[in-house]
Order: structure tokens, then C-alpha cells, then sequence
């Protein structure tokens, strides 16, 4: 990784999403001319999205990526948010994405969110001959028993867990294997549910940031946490 200092820097991070969502306004969408010039210098290049059918297009985001093409910025009608490939450590990310989310905001006119996401998609891959043994050097003997009790040829969960009244946490777990290694994807992601005000988004992003991580913290064992050298 090359901006910032990662904590986790064997972690294997895919990509980590900051995401936003506010009731649809018009006034977003008239909005994107300005919000690209202002945020030209740091995402300069478009992503129009495609109209497959499946989706309102205005439900779909426009990607404003940066020249590496690691960070991408994504705009909607109902929605701003911030994604990277290169997660530099929450210290760094959640500033820069709340810098360029407050640049869409303020010409959207949007001062209160509906909902904040906060996701963490880790791939891992071990040294295994089979995913029991795989997960078995990954997570602790809890979560392993809970996730895996024997031995599988393939495992993909996926759900979701209520925290309290406004909050969730969503959790997904995929496994594939190769000659002599499984790869292990697994997608935390911590929910906010109820309206929120932007101006108290960093307060807001700092909560269900730890939420996702401390789920994380709590699955690993210690042998794959040593490894790991840090904490999320």
C-alpha cells in the first residue's frame, strides 16, 4: 500500500466502502457537473453507468475514479460514496471520503442521510488442502465451529444481524479452492439504519466502522491475528 501506513498490512484488503444514502433529490442530479469540476483534480476520470434494465438509471451511480484507478467516488440520486482498493487506514479514508461527500452534499443541498454503510471485503488466501483447514487458520475455534463444523467443498454465507434498533451488521463469507489453497472472501459491513444529519457524519462513520471491525477482531484467531500485525 502505498498512501499511509496500513495497520493490517498482510490483511489482504480487496476493498473498503464508505457509503451514504439519502432520499432521492433532482437537485443531486443537476448537480454532477459541478461536483465533477470541483473534484476533478483528485478523480478525473467518468464512469457512465449502464442501462442493463434491471434498476431505475438514476438509482445508478456515476464512478469518478482516480488516474490509478484504486479510488473511486460514486454519485446517484440518493447516494454518494467512497470506495478504495488501497486502504490506507481509517485516519486517512474516512476524512478524504467525507471531504469529497460534503463537496456532492452542499451542491446537492442534502443535509441529512437515511442510511451509512461501512465495509470491509478481506480475501484471504491460505496454504490448505481443505476449507476447514483453510478457515481453521483464519478464525477462531467459536466462529470456526459456528461457520464450518466439518469439512466442506465449498461454503458461501451470507446474512444479516440486528445490533440494536438502529443497527445491523451484514456479514458474507465465500470460499473457493485451488491445488494446495483455499481463498477465503470475507465482507463485514456495519449498518446505520435511522437519519442521521451530515454535519455529524464522522461521528456517524466512526460508529459503524467499529462495528464492522470489532466483528472482524472477534471472528480471527490470535494465530492469524499475530500475522496481521495490528489491529482494523
Amino acid at each position: 500500500m502505498n498512501e499511509g501506513t496500513p495497520v493490517y498490512p498482510n490483511q489482504q484488503l480487496r476493498l473498503v466502502s464508505f457509503e451514504t444514502y439519502f432520499p432521492g433529490q433532482l437537485s443531486m442530479l443537476s448537480s454532477f457537473g459541478a461536483i465533477q469540476n470541483e473534484l476533478h483534480d483528485r478523480f478525473p476520470l467518468l464512469f457512465v453507468p449502464q442501462n442493463d434494465g434491471t434498476d431505475a438509471q438514476a438509482l445508478k451511480p456515476y464512478q469518478l475514479r482516480t488516474a490509478s484507478l484504486t479510488d473511486i467516488f460514486a454519485l446517484a440520486l440518493n447516494q454518494a460514496s467512497y470506495s478504495t482498493a488501497r486502504y490506507p487506514g481509517a485516519d486517512v479514508f474516512v476524512p478524504a471520503a467525507i471531504d469529497a461527500m460534503n463537496v456532492a452534499y452542499r451542491h446537492g443541498k442534502v443535509e441529512h442521510l437515511s442510511r451509512v454503510r461501512y465495509k470491509y471485503e478481506n480475501e484471504i488466501s491460505v496454504g490448505a488442502d481443505s476449507i476447514h483447514a483453510a478457515l481453521a487458520a483464519v478464525l477462531n475455534a467459536t466462529w470456526l465451529a459456528r461457520l464450518c463444523p466439518t469439512d466442506v467443498d465449498l461454503l458461501s454465507l451470507d446474512w444479516t444481524e440486528v445490533i440494536n434498533h438502529d443497527e445491523r451488521l451484514g456479514f458474507g463469507l465465500t470460499t473457493t479452492q485451488h491445488p494446495g489453497r483455499v481463498v477465503i472472501n470475507i465482507n463485514i459491513i456495519g449498518n446505520l439504519i435511522s437519519p442521521c444529519a451530515v454535519a455529524d457524519l464522522l461521528d456517524v462513520a466512526t460508529r459503524v466502522r467499529k462495528l464492522a471491525s470489532a466483528r472482524f477482531e472477534e471472528m480471527i484467531s490470535d494465530a492469524f491475528r499475530a500475522n496481521l500485525m495490528g489491529a482494523t
